[in-house]
């Protein structure tokens, strides 16, 4: 799934619920605010170390978290 957010909000909801579905998550932080970017990849950071996830950066504004096999 890719997620290209215009705010915080909205994108962890949705974030959470992919990886609950097991799917893989594609995260485009070039259309947010730099502040909440950073707030955002933070959440993922957290998101995926307590879902034993694992997190890549793909480009300088995206990131890709994908479920453990």
């Amino acid at each position: 799934m890719r997620v290209s957010p215009l705010e915080y909000q909205t994108a962890t909801i949705d974030i959470v619920e992919a990886l609950k579905q097991g799917r893989v998550v594609s995260i485009d932080f070039s259309a947010m605010q730099a502040y909440e970017a950073a707030r955002l990849a933070d959440f993922c950071n957290g998101l995926a170390v307590i879902s034993g996830s694992w997190i890549f950066r793909m480009a300088e504004n995206v990131i890709v978290i994908t479920r453990e096999s």
